[in-house]
């Protein structure tokens, strides 16, 4: 089975470091993720970790959330709904609206000791930002989100085609890379993409 489902039909071209594929939705409704969000669910019950609402609704793209701590250039809030870096996926982009003014958001990762997510913003540029308790408003850059969403499902649709190890890859807005183990194989470019298009383009069911 293929990882991701295609419920919609392809509107995307996407360039990858191997081929051009037209590619659909998104990574969200895959096994591992939902695994991912299984886990999440346990955790989050038993802690005070940041709400991850992107496990909840992926295609959410305004959420109102408190700051609950900043440093000189990041903002932590009790729930968000931008994907932190990880996984080879970047982090999100956006903006926080606030009694200030407006931060934007320039990348977002994932805090090493206590997994919260951090809203890094710009020391450099001209805005203030929120303080600790202001409620702000967290909006995300969804053109460049959906086009992350989309490029990860053409990598699972291409690694479904290829049957050697996959150990690793790089999702992008504009390109992205999957890295396989081919053992010398030689593969067929031409082939592939014809593949990869005829899956698409049959718009067909995965688990």
């Amino acid at each position: 089975p293929i990882a991701c489902p295609i419920t919609s039909p392809p509107d995307l071209v996407a360039t990858t470091a191997l081929l051009t594929i037209r590619c659909t939705r998104c990574i969200y409704d895959c096994f591992s993720f939902r695994v991912k969000v299984a886990l999440y669910r346990v955790i989050r019950r038993a802690s005070l970790m940041t709400e991850l609402y992107f496990y909840e609704d992926c295609y959410l793209t305004e959420l109102t959330a408190q700051v609950i701590e900043t440093g000189e250039n990041w903002v932590k809030l009790n729930r968000t709904l931008c994907y932190p870096l990880g996984g080879g996926q970047p982090g999100d982009t956006g903006r926080l609206i606030h009694s200030r003014g407006i931060t934007d958001i320039v990348n977002t990762t994932k805090q090493i000791e206590s997994a919260d997510v951090l809203h890094h913003t710009d020391p450099g540029a001209d805005q203030v930002q929120p303080t600790e308790g202001d409620t702000v408003t967290v909006q995300i850059n969804w053109q460049r989100r959906h086009q992350h969403m989309r490029m990860h499902t053409a990598m699972h649709l291409l690694g479904s085609l290829i049957k050697f190890p996959v150990t690793g890859g790089q999702v992008g807005a504009g390109k992205s890379r999957l890295d396989i183990n081919l053992e010398g194989v030689q593969l067929d470019k031409a082939l592939l993409t014809e593949q990869l298009n005829h899956l698409i383009e049959s718009n067909v069911s995965l688990v």
